[in-house]
């Protein structure tokens, strides 16, 4: 899976790692609950961490 650092930027996530992503990660931490099926992304984004 893709690792992420506070402080640091990511890119080039892509989303079709075993665990079923960032996006689903996100929306189980935020919402308790993700959603099965597939995930579409852009690539070449950059997330931030303060």
């Amino acid at each position: 899976t893709t690792a992420i650092t506070p402080d640091t930027e990511t890119g080039n996530i892509l989303l079709q790692d075993g665990d079923q992503t960032l996006t689903f990660k996100v929306d189980y931490i935020a919402t308790g609950k993700a959603t099965s099926g597939n995930v579409n992304a852009v690539t070449n984004f950059h997330i931030n961490y303060y």
